[in-house]
């Protein structure tokens, strides 16, 4: 059953030490990224082993993705590269410029994992998407914010993937402070 609030059953994660690497990284990116300052990366290996033992205590599998040079410092939010569907995975086309390799080094990851995960299928440019952006509601139903890192392209894309069964609920999302800054679907839910 897809759900953003039901139990977990299977997760991926990537774990703050593969995604932030080391304080020289940290220096090289954060800036550029748009954070509002540079992670501490000793306090966010503590929280992530932290809540990987909750994941796991609670039932659910936890899958990691590799550390990966082609990746940035955003490569912690696993989510937005791909999205779930009830066949496997479906890979973005990232909008941020940043991050347009996530999709495809995980797309290798999900390859690796025991059991492999599927991949349903993928985003192509001009379409963008990011998995921030989509809720599901409940197995036929998933929401997703239209703005600066997903259009109608990714959308009607996303809609041919998932196909028929699934209802695809579009919604405009704020400008907010422009492109640099985007808040995501998810973000604004939380």
């Amino acid at each position: 059953m897809l759900s953003e609030v039901g139990r977990l059953t299977r997760v991926v994660v990537k774990h703050a030490r593969d995604a932030f690497v080391d304080a020289h990284t940290i220096a090289a990116q954060w800036k550029a990224l748009n954070f509002t300052e540079p992670p501490d990366i000793g306090r966010a290996i503590d929280e992530h082993d932290r809540f990987i033992d909750i994941l796991e205590r609670a039932g659910a599998s936890v899958d990691r993705l590799p550390r990966d040079d082609r990746t940035t410092l955003d490569s912690i939010y696993a989510r937005d590269a791909s999205i779930v569907s009830p066949a496997g995975m479906i890979l973005c086309d990232m909008g941020k410029p940043a991050r347009q390799t996530e999709p495809g080094v995980q797309g290798r990851a999900f390859a690796t994992f025991d059991p492999p995960v599927p991949i349903a299928g993928r985003i192509e440019p001009p379409g963008r998407l990011e998995g921030g952006g989509v809720v599901w509601l409940d197995d036929r139903s998933i929401v997703v914010g239209r703005g600066y890192r997903t259009n109608a392209e990714g959308i009607r894309q996303l809609r041919a993937v998932l196909g028929p069964a699934v209802d695809v609920i579009e919604v405009p999302l704020p400008h907010w402070r422009g492109a640099s800054d985007v808040m995501h679907l998810m973000s604004l839910i939380s």
